[in-house]
This record gives structure tokens, C-alpha cells and sequence, in this order.
């Protein structure tokens, strides 16, 4: 194999999100790429690492490890040739008594050389709590003595306990998905059970008596405090303040048991969240954007921060991902989204990220272009910055969005562009006007002659389709001659300028 083609297989390996290792025919792993390498950077503890025997390290797993022990003898099998690959879950105990969860496929390597299995190393981490959250729910519900009925706001039957069934002789799958005001009615406009009609059956218990209880119902609000759904308790009068006791005892104990809500968010960083929104402690920073030809700055990045009461400053790496699975990722969106306008409105060209969450949301169009409407900016100025991973979530609503939104005027660039194979086809598919070259393959420019040929190729294939590119990470002089001479057309990095607050001038438009 040539110097070329292997600084090519090299960099198609490091663009995979993916974890992926080469083991040699004793159990040794040869060869990583980049995403395994950075998860064991955050994970000493792993052994699947350069260097290391990852065979002998599942074999001398304790009995407890019966994942790793499972994997050794496939494994075995494999580099024997009786098998030609296999999948294999494990479990990973923590001191601080928090479990994680792993998964391993292995297949054949087809290569020359020493390489004999390649290990795709993935968490299931997220995947396990929700399938044990889902069954504690369900065991919960068979041991409360109530009849429990979940709904949508909209009175949609989602949850129909086993008392339910038991009260109104109605099972789940006959009910699951109608509305709840059609199958249930606890009480005539009299208060009284109603007789000899089409309500009866509603009210008739099994053993064919009439029931003539109360129906109790509370909205339920989620993490962030918004109405979710609805739950009805109903019970005979006696024993209301008993039922409803024990749902709320069932509540906390499965609050309890997780420690976290239902998606895994901790309450407490939900909260922190929505005080920061109502007390205005968000802030926006922006990174300056360079025309490498010119030398002008020719637009800023827009980044998100939030201030802490006591005026530190936090990163986004420490509250998005909890915005993001509590939902209040939206509404961060849309703030950013009016900020950008009445900036833009400005005369100011700006570039703002949104999540998959607010992409997959049919009404943000309409809100983004009102607050375009509002603020009079050109959408000229705004370039709307997109992630593959944003778009994988769901594709049709992002690409509808984002050909609206080009319609109006704004351009698109795809962010963190290399990191995945996706992102190719999104070429064919969305109006794409800049590809951001991802910081991995930047910042190494001077050392690293793989990542030189990345770049080099995205450079290629942005001038094939008629885009602009934009080099992300730059830090120092070096990188910033190395991507000027090789064709880039815009750059931005601590070494142009790091981000900073939004300052007087660019907030007045002056």
C-alpha cells in the first residue's frame, strides 16, 4: 500500500464517530482511530487501548464480569477461526455506584499484515436505563391499588393500569390511543353515576356492580415545569386519600431509584436552567470570522454562555446536553434566534447553531422568520450553521426548514464537515453555501500529513459544487499560512480570535 493510500484509510478511520480498534492475532490491540483514543483519554480505566492485550484483560475478568469473560471466549473463538465474528454487552461498575453499559462487534479483519479482528466499541449506557426505567413503570403500576389512567394533554390514552382494567372491565389494548372522554365518566352532570345508558359499561365493574366513585386528576409537568400530561386516580371515596397516596409514594420512589427524570436529566440542572432564562443570565459571545484573501473580518459565530449568580461564567459543554434531553434546548433556539435578528437588523452578519430538536419542530420556521420580520434584517446576513448528527435526527424536517429558510435569503453551512460520511450525501440534498472544515483536522496541520489530505479533499469538493470553505480551530500562525496557501476561504480559531462578549458597538448596530 502507498504512503498515499494509507494516510487516506487513516483519515477515513479518524472521521468515524464511531470506536474502532485492530486486534493482532494474540489478542493485542495494533490499531486505533481517533474517536477510541479520545474516549480512553476520558476513560483511563478502558483496556481497549494501543499497545494493550485486550484478550488477556477480558480473560482475567472477575466472575462478576460475566460480559467480559463472554467476550474473551468469543473472542478466542474467533482468532481460532471457528467463528467469523460475534456481538457482545457489558457491564462497567463504579465506585460511586453508577453502572455503565458497553457493547462490542467483532468482524474479520480483511487486510494484509498482522491485523486479524476489528472491534467496534459502542455505550448502551442511555439505551439499558430506559429499558429499566420502563419496567419499574410497569411494575409500579401493577402494585398500586388504584385504577391509574395516563393521558396526553389532548385526553389521548397513553397508560391503563391493571386496577383500570379491573374497575372498568375495559383491558388496555382496547383502550391504549383513544380519548379518555369517550371511554371514561366518572360522574353525570348531577354527580351522580349515570344508569341505563351508553355510560353505563364505563362504570360497571367486573363483578357486574355499579361504581359510583370519584375521579381525581392532576396535570403532570415535566422536568421543566410544562404541563406534559394528565393522570387520573380513580377510587372509591374511601380510599381516594389512600390511592392517591401511593401514586405519589410511587412517583418519588421512581425519582428516587433513578435520581434523575424520566429522560435521564437531573431536576436540579433543569431548574438552574429555566431560573437563568427568567433572570436573563444567558449571554452570547462571538468568534470572528476571516476572508483568508482580504483580511477582513467578514462575520462572527454566535455562542452560547450562561452566567452563574455569582458572575462565573459557564461554557455550553456544561448545560447544552442538559437543555437538549430535558427539551429546553427549544427555547434556548428561539432566544438565540431573536438575539441574531435584532443584531442582524444591525447591519451585523452573524452565523447561529441550532439543535436537532428545534429543527425537528414545525413551528420554528415561523418563528425564525418572525423575529426576521420583527427586527427588519436582511437574512442575507445570517447563515444558519447545521451538524450532521442535527440533520440525521430528522432529515425531512430539517431539510424542510432549511429550503425555507434559503428561500427567504440565508445561507447554510454544514458544520464539523468531515467528522462523518453522511454529510457527503447532505450535499446532493440540501442548498449547502459553506462547509466548516471540523477543528480535528486543523489543528494538526503542520504534523499530522493525514489530516492534510482531508482537508485538501474537502477543499476539492467545495470548489466542485461551487461552496466556500471555512477552517475551523486555527491557532497559530503556521496553520493559518499552511490553510491559506492550500485554498481555504475563510477561517476562525483562538488564533484569529477567541470568542468574546458582545460588546457595545455590535450590540448598538454602531
Amino acid at each position: 500500500m502507498s504512503r498515499q493510500q494509507d494516510a487516506f484509510y487513516r483519515a477515513t478511520l479518524d472521521s468515524l464517530n464511531e470506536h474502532i480498534a485492530v486486534l493482532d492475532a494474540t489478542g493485542t490491540t495494533i490499531g486505533t482511530n481517533a474517536a477510541l483514543d479520545r474516549f480512553v483519554a476520558r476513560n483511563p480505566g478502558c483496556e481497549l487501548r494501543d499497545g494493550v492485550n485486550y484478550l488477556a484483560a477480558c480473560e482475567t475478568a472477575s466472575a462478576e464480569e460475566r460480559g467480559r469473560l463472554a467476550i474473551a471466549c468469543a473472542l478466542r473463538e474467533m482468532l481460532a477461526g471457528t467463528t467469523a465474528g460475534f456481538t457482545a454487552k457489558y457491564e462497567v461498575h463504579s465506585d460511586l455506584g453508577a453502572s455503565r453499559w458497553f457493547g462490542v462487534r467483532a468482524t474479520r479483519f480483511r487486510g494484509g499484515g498482522p491485523g486479524r479482528v476489528v472491534l467496534q466499541h459502542y455505550e448502551r449506557t442511555d439505551f439499558v436505563i430506559g429499558q429499566r426505567l420502563a419496567r419499574l413503570r410497569a411494575r409500579l403500576l401493577d402494585e398500586i391499588d388504584a385504577a391509574v389512567i395516563g393521558c396526553e394533554l389532548d385526553g389521548t390514552i397513553t397508560v391503563w393500569s391493571p386496577g383500570a382494567e379491573d374497575l372498568y372491565g375495559w383491558s388496555a389494548a382496547e383502550v391504549v390511543g383513544r380519548n379518555a372522554a369517550e371511554v371514561v365518566e366518572a360522574r353525570s352532570n348531577h354527580g351522580a353515576a349515570r344508569r341505563g345508558t351508553g355510560a353505563e359499561r364505563d362504570l360497571r365493574r367486573k363483578d357486574g356492580s355499579i361504581f359510583s366513585g370519584d375521579l381525581s386528576s392532576v396535570v403532570y409537568r415535566d422536568e421543566h415545569d410544562e404541563p406534559a400530561g394528565i393522570i387520573s386516580v380513580t377510587v372509591d371515596a374511601t380510599e381516594r386519600i389512600r390511592a392517591a397516596g401511593e401514586l405519589r409514594q410511587a412517583r418519588d420512589h421512581l425519582r428516587a431509584v433513578t435520581g434523575a427524570t424520566s429522560q435521564g436529566v437531573c431536576t436540579h440542572d433543569v431548574r438552574d436552567l429555566h431560573q437563568a432564562l427568567e433572570e436573563q443570565r444567558f449571554e452570547l459571545y462571538a468568534q470572528p470570522i476571516l476572508d483568508l484573501r482580504t483580511g477582513a473580518t467578514i462575520s462572527h459565530e454566535l455562542l452560547l454562555r450562561m452566567r452563574e449568580r455569582d458572575g462565573t461564567m459557564r461554557l455550553p459543554g456544561t448545560f447544552l446536553p442538559t437543555a437538549e434531553r430535558s427539551g429546553l434546548i427549544r427555547e434556548l433556539d428561539r432566544w438565540v434566534i431573536r438575539q441574531a435578528a435584532r443584531l442582524a437588523g444591525h447591519g451585523h452578519r452573524l452565523e447561529l447553531n441550532l439543535s436537532a430538536l428545534s429543527l425537528s419542530d414545525p413551528s420554528l420556521y415561523d418563528d425564525f422568520a418572525g423575529a426576521l420580520a420583527d427586527s427588519g434584517a436582511q437574512p442575507g446576513h445570517i447563515v444558519i450553521e447545521l451538524t450532521e448528527t442535527a440533520v440525521m435526527q430528522n432529515e425531512m424536517m430539517a431539510a424542510a426548514f432549511v429550503e425555507r429558510v434559503a428561500a427567504l435569503g440565508c445561507a447554510l453551512a454544514l458544520d464539523d464537515f468531515g467528522t462523518g460520511f453522511g454529510g457527503f450525501s447532505y450535499l446532493k440534498r440540501l442548498p449547502v453555501d459553506f462547509l466548516k472544515i471540523d477543528t480535528e483536522f486543523v489543528r494538526d496541520l503542520r504534523t499530522n500529513h493525514a489530516s492534510r489530505h482531508v482537508v485538501q479533499a474537502v477543499i476539492g469538493l467545495a470548489g466542485s459544487f461551487g461552496y466556500k470553505t471555512v477552517a475551523e480551530g486555527v491557532e497559530d500562525d503556521v496553520t493559518f499560512d499552511l490553510i491559506r496557501e492550500m485554498g481555504v476561504d475563510y477561517a476562525q480559531g483562538f488564533g484569529i480570535g477567541p470568542p468574546a462578549p458582545l460588546d457595545d458597538t455590535l450590540y448598538s448596530g454602531g
